[in-house]
């Protein structure tokens, strides 16, 4: 898993980019580890190479994420989503509580204006 830390207007974010192809319950906790060790505001996470959701090893364990980080006021935004991964998040409706950017830098350009 690829790690970058970058600050926006003072704001300290973390992008993430899981290198496999499948999204599992294995690979959040990983990038959970991660994120609980840097403790920064904010969290991106690139889904460039991710082209599958394992079903709800994935999608709970996301949503749950989402969730702790929006009650410590800490946003989290995916960006670089496949096709079939925004089709699985609109048919479930998960788009409308999960944060999207086309790519990183748009992700970055949001944080920014927050």
């Amino acid at each position: 898993m690829m790690t970058v830390i970058c600050e926006t207007n003072k704001r300290s974010v973390i992008v993430l980019t899981p290198n496999d192809e499948r999204l599992t319950g294995a690979v959040i906790q990983e990038m959970r580890a991660v994120i609980n060790c840097n403790n920064l505001e904010h969290v991106i996470i690139d889904f460039t190479a991710i082209r599958y959701l394992m079903g709800g090893s994935a999608v709970g364990p996301l949503v749950k994420l989402n969730q702790e980080l929006r009650s410590e006021s800490r946003q989290l935004v995916f960006c670089n989503l496949s096709t079939e991964i925004v089709e699985v998040f609109r048919i479930s409706k998960l788009i409308k509580i999960f944060e999207v950017s086309s790519n990183v830098a748009v992700a970055l350009a949001k944080l920014r204006e927050k």
